[in-house]
């Protein structure tokens, strides 16, 4: 069987996009992995091993997302509980399920910009990733919930164009699906929701859709409130408590930039990219577009969020740069769009790629060399303390105990992640790890000295502790910050 010349062109361009396609994704996920090597956990993600180590069950992990930790969603913490107590206790084999869900993200956008864009515009989204600060850094290798609505984005999105192109009860399913991923990640995901939601209902409403369309967020939505009305019922923790600060009108560029890796070329290009995108939708009047909907996300929930926090909020905001993590994957699709429309009009006017990729190639390298220096410079706050500890071969001696402070509920479970996952599970079985809130330790110190123990070590912030007893004779490390020694005298 022979093949025109454009048919086999064809095919030969297919095969190269595949083959680049798979290559840079493996890239990518090695990228990920060697990050992970070097990574060390902080407060928030110790607090996240706090959640499910131990003998901590799966209904005990559920009560404590209804009540202290109602503020959160529980699935990433449902998910990760099997991987902690079934895995080696390594950083890299918790950050693992942060990984799987980054790259599946990376799949599912780049797979929707060439569907919807083309070729450029789905390598670009790759690219991207690889260099991007905010993507490697904040979601790929942070043991939170963030990698996971960033999943339930980029599978929303992606299920969402499929169904508006052609619905079958097969694309239902897995939309519904996707939205559950959305729906039990972060709340700023359910706000994403509600904004893909009350967009739904107006094509529905203007019978640009059928009802059928709404299925998906019907189901979800139902599945969903359940959980909403029980952490309302069983939880004092309310928005008005939150402990973030009045937004600036300079904080949504700030944002922007932040969630570009800080980038700023990135930024700026999307700034331009945006009103590529904006001028077309608006002269064609296609309100209801994918592209419509691209650039209204980022617009509605920064905008919404920012207004909340700034003018209706009785206590704390709401404004905080990683909860937007949400509407990345709409500004990816941006840039790789309005980048593969520069890119198609190159072939009548040969400067726009140059004039495009100029400025776009040195930025993402510069960004990429900055997010691999991320990845590797750890503070080490936590590990280099357990493993003086183990060093000293104190963690299992009888004569010796550990303490570790904590400032509130959510410290509580910092600390006792820190001393599950790195003195226990490091090798320190035996130890006798005691938490408290109590920055003078009387009571502690009182009984240590009566059973003789010889050496207390502690856990915390340095200028945190207020121990005035005799007993025990205050030691400083200097090549640790939040380990203290206490020798009896």
């Amino acid at each position: 069987m022979k093949f025109s010349p454009d048919k086999s062109d064809a095919k030969k361009k297919n095969t190269w996009f595949w083959c680049a396609f798979a290559g840079l994704l493996a890239f990518f996920a090695g990228f990920l992995v060697y990050g992970s090597m070097a990574k060390e956990f902080w407060y928030d993600e110790m607090a996240m091993v706090g959640f499910v180590c131990g003998d901590t069950t799966i209904p005990e992990l559920l009560h404590t997302y209804l009540t202290k930790e109602a503020s959160n969603l529980p699935l990433y913490a449902l998910l990760l509980w099997p991987i902690y107590h079934i895995m080696p206790a390594r950083e890299y084999c918790l950050l693992s399920l942060s990984v799987l869900l980054t790259v599946g993200a990376t799949v599912f956008l780049s797979l929707f910009a060439k569907k919807r864009y083309g070729r450029i515009a789905a390598i670009a989204i790759i690219v991207m990733s690889i260099c991007s600060k905010t993507v490697c850094n904040r979601i790929g290798l942070e043991l939170r919930a963030y990698s996971l609505m960033y999943f339930g984005v980029a599978f929303t999105l992606y299920m969402l164009l499929l169904l508006h192109e052609k619905a079958d009860k097969h694309r239902y399913v897995f939309t519904t699906i996707a939205m559950l991923f959305l729906l039990f990640s972060h709340y700023f995901g359910v706000l994403l929701f509600a904004v893909l939601g009350v967009g739904a209902l107006l094509l529905v409403i203007l019978r640009k859709k059928k009802f059928s369309y709404l299925v998906p967020f019907l189901i979800s939505g139902v599945l969903f409130t359940p959980w909403f009305v029980l952490t309302r019922l069983m939880t004092d923790v309310s928005a008005s408590d939150f402990w973030i600060p009045r937004p600036a009108f300079m904080d949504v560029p700030k944002t922007v930039a932040y969630l570009l890796g800080g980038n700023p070329v990135l930024t700026a290009a999307f700034g331009i990219a945006w009103i590529c995108l904006l001028v077309p939708v608006v002269k064609e009047k296609r309100w209801f577009s994918v592209e419509a909907v691209l650039l209204a996300v980022p617009v509605l929930i920064m905008g919404g969020i920012f207004v909340y926090s700034r003018y209706l909020s009785s206590g704390g905001g709401l404004y905080e740069n990683r909860y937007f993590i949400a509407v990345l994957p709409a500004m990816f699709l941006v840039l790789a769009a309005a980048l593969e429309k520069g890119m198609a009009l190159g072939k009548k006017r040969r400067w726009i790629p140059v004039v495009v990729l100029l400025p776009l190639v040195p930025a993402l390298l510069w960004s990429g060399h900055r997010t691999r220096v991320d990845m590797v410079c750890q503070m080490r706050d936590a590990s280099d303390p357990s493993y003086y500890i183990l060093q000293q071969g104190d963690a299992d001696d009888a004569d010796v105990r550990i303490v570790a402070l904590s400032y509130d509920s959510i410290g509580d479970y910092r600390a006792a992640g820190w001393g599950d996952f790195y003195i226990k599970r490091q090798g320190g079985i035996s130890a006798q790890i005691h938490y408290t809130r109590d920055p003078s330790m009387e009571e502690l110190f009182e009984i240590y000295a009566a059973e003789g123990v010889r050496r207390v070590y502690v856990m915390a912030d340095k200028d945190f502790l207020d121990y005035r007893d005799q007993d025990y004779e205050r030691i400083e490390l200097d090549d640790t910050r939040r380990l203290t020694i206490f020798d009896r005298r």
